[in-house]
């Protein structure tokens, strides 16, 4: 499986465009949110305001689907492009189910072993944007989920095992449900420095 999961890793390191400058401090930051919550969008901008690779669980899933590979390990892909990327010196935007405590737990190993910092976000809209995220998803062509019932059953779930996760020191706290989405990117990218000084 060990092969699967590298493949796997340098076929989505493919799709990734490496940003042309670096930080000065590498960190990895870790947003944490429920489903349809908003995660993509803010990593997406988050990423590209602080000039850093994001990465995504939910997109190398959906290779694996695309790719008809059923048998790997999500975690061990995931922490392989991981290592790619902060062996390149790169900081990155690590969307991931961080809400899982051993996950969290080896990202944070990691980032002593290496020598970046770990920064987690949490994406924390009202629950009603949520659900009328859920209540209105339409599948579209590299969506891991294909329908409403998919994405409220992976909801339920996660709401019941994992959340809320109170415990976690969290840099910035984001709701994509309000209109300055852009104007929180700043904010957090703000107080990541502060938070390194």
């Amino acid at each position: 499986m060990k092969d699967v999961n590298k493949f796997l890793a340098g076929e989505y390191i493919k799709s990734i465009k490496i940003p042309k400058t670096k930080l000065d401090t590498q960190i990895v930051i870790a947003p944490v949110g429920l489903i349809k919550s908003g995660k993509t969008t803010v990593t997406k901008l988050l990423a590209k305001k602080l000039g850093a690779v994001r990465i995504s669980s939910d997109e190398v899933r959906v290779l694996a689907r695309d790719s008809k590979i059923e048998t790997f390990d999500i975690k061990e892909t995931f922490f392989i492009l991981l290592n790619y990327f902060i062996n390149k010196n790169l900081s990155v935007v690590a969307d991931a189910g961080w809400s899982d405590f051993e996950k969290r737990e080896a990202l944070e190993m990691l980032g002593v072993e290496k020598g970046f910092e770990v920064m987690y976000t949490k994406i924390n809209p009202p629950r009603k944007y949520i659900l009328d995220g859920i209540k209105n998803f339409k599948y579209k062509k590299g969506e891991l989920f294909r329908s409403s019932e998919e994405v409220m059953r992976d909801f339920k779930r996660t709401l019941k095992e994992r959340w809320p996760l109170s415990d976690l020191d969290y840099i910035y706290t984001f709701n994509p449900a309000k209109e300055n989405l852009s104007e929180q990117v700043g904010e957090c990218v703000e107080k990541r420095k502060s938070n390194l000084e």
